[in-house]
């Protein structure tokens, strides 16, 4: 049975990403492209792809948490946290949404980040994270960059512009690839660290 706090955050974090899932998609499917051309658009962002995976994670770990193992859960929040601190850092100054994709932006990068960390720090077990599971978490957005590169050399589109090869050139998308590669490593490795140390704080007790 889940604590009350511990089911508002995992129900707030789920809600937010199917609901700012379901908002971007609308928005997109009832635009110019169609159903067909915004469902494809919006297949395009790690935003999305990461979303997804909260919305999958925290939904399951309503009803059937044994299903999800630490290392997902943690993984998760990695992924996930790098959407809000990228577009906190990099890309919130490029446009200003208005109106319905305000609404979905706060929920993708604002909301869904927050609420889904906090369960990971405060609920989520953490004690048996290994220091390969850093490793192992760089699948997911290497997958992600090898998709939106195939992608954005087949349409000319490219969905985040430090990664727009067209503009860029190879070599400069290359270096900053390998920069968010290594992002995601440390940042992984954060996590893992702090796996580490509640599992010393449990069976030493804490510090006096």
């Amino acid at each position: 049975m889940l604590r009350l706090a511990e089911r508002v955050l995992i129900v707030s974090a789920a809600a937010a990403a199917w609901a700012g899932l379901s908002t971007q998609l609308y928005i997109l499917a009832t635009g110019p492209l169609g159903f067909g051309g915004g469902l494809w658009a919006f297949l395009r962002f790690f935003t999305i792809w990461s979303n997804i995976l909260v919305a999958f994670v925290a939904t399951t770990l309503l009803f059937k948490p044994n299903l999800i193992s630490e290392s997902l859960r943690a993984g998760t929040a990695v992924f996930i946290s790098i959407v809000g601190v990228i577009y906190i850092a990099l890309l919130r100054s490029l446009w200003k949404p208005e109106g319905l994709q305000l609404t979905a932006d706060i929920l993708l990068h604002y909301a869904s980040p927050t609420f889904f960390v906090l369960h990971w720090i405060a609920f989520s077990p953490k004690s048996h994270l290994r220091w390969r599971d850093a490793l192992r978490w760089l699948a997911f957005p290497l997958v992600y960059f090898v998709y939106a590169l195939i992608r954005g050399g087949l349409e000319g589109v490219y969905p985040y512009p430090f990664i727009d090869v067209g503009a860029l050139g190879p070599n400069r998308v290359a270096f900053n690839a390998a920069l968010l590669m290594l992002f995601f490593f440390i940042l992984g490795c954060i996590f893992v660290a702090l796996g580490k140390f509640s599992r010393r704080v449990d069976v030493h007790g804490p510090s006096t």
